[in-house]
């Protein structure tokens, strides 16, 4: 079972991401305060956990059941070359840039069905900042101890540069490929001239 850090939203609840939901996820309470040491390890693991997700190398949105995102991450704003400012507050569900590749149907339904979604890779602009990037989405609804919904961990996967490698390796095979081809109509050709050259010198020697 593999299983994402704990996330601290701006609110500093304390989120455990369950990737499998073959078990319901711990309760989104923040921590029981502790005295002493417990309570200094406590806080400790809590901005531990803060720093883990702020730097993972992939995009990350907190979404709530409106579609409206409530947390972003660092690489998300890398990725979509957008200024916190601008993605906190925004709901993607009513997103021009999500509709026209279906993604607002995909986060409506898992918030409504509590079942997670992935993508192909799919071809994307960023709404504010322009930015064309390959993108993997995958979307996992957290649940509560009662197993309602409570929010959409929506992850970005950025492929831009793998895409763009295998896109470079295609051409290069298919001009290798066309190649081959051209040399081989070339020996055909070659074969063709020979077996005409032959016959016209047999009719000379006639």
């Amino acid at each position: 079972m593999r299983l994402l850090p704990a996330l601290i939203l701006p609110n500093y609840e304390l989120w455990c991401y369950n990737i499998s939901m073959k078990k319901n996820l711990p309760s989104n309470k923040p921590p029981k305060a502790a005295s002493g040491d417990s309570a200094e390890s406590e806080l400790f693991k809590v901005e531990l956990n803060k720093r883990i997700i702020e730097h993972l190398p992939i995009g990350i949105f907190i979404v709530n059941q409106a579609g409206v995102i409530e947390y972003v991450n660092q690489a998300m704003i890398n990725i979509s070359a957008t200024p916190k400012e601008k993605m906190i507050g925004f709901n993607l569900i009513t997103s021009p840039t999500y509709q026209k590749i279906g993604l607002d149907t995909l986060i409506k339904k898992a918030i409504a069905e509590k079942k997670p979604f992935k993508t192909d890779i799919i071809k994307y602009e960023s709404l504010f900042g322009k930015k064309e990037t390959s993108r993997l989405f995958t979307g996992i609804p957290l649940l509560d101890t009662a197993g309602n919904f409570s929010k959409l961990l929506l992850t970005i996967d950025d492929q831009t540069e793998i895409q763009n490698k295998n896109e470079e390796l295609q051409k290069i095979n298919e001009l290798m490929v066309g190649r081959e081809l051209k040399m081989i109509e070339l020996k055909q050709e070659i074969a063709r001239l020979k077996e005409l050259y032959g016959k016209r010198s047999n009719g000379f020697n006639e």
